[in-house]
């Protein structure tokens, strides 16, 4: 079961997936935390977002100043 702790306006969303993956035997250990990421991102840029829109996920994945290449590869 996940222990971490979402707050975003897509938590329930999160917690259901990683629950249903863990459900049919994937750990989903690492995949939690990297939705948490995510969580933290929409509730700081999109707190009232009701769906998931192509800005919000143009806005995930696009590089950010402080990071490398690779990191937004994996994040993306």
């Amino acid at each position: 079961m996940c222990k971490i702790e979402y707050a975003g306006p897509f938590k329930d969303h999160l917690k259901s997936h990683i629950e249903l993956k863990q459900a049919i035997g994937y750990k989903y250990v690492t995949e939690a935390r990297h939705l948490k990421r995510f969580d933290q991102f929409t509730l700081e840029k999109y707190p009232n977002a009701t769906s998931l829109t192509k800005e919000i996920v143009l806005d995930w994945c696009s590089k950010q100043p402080h990071e490398a290449q690779a990191n937004q590869c994996a994040r993306a």
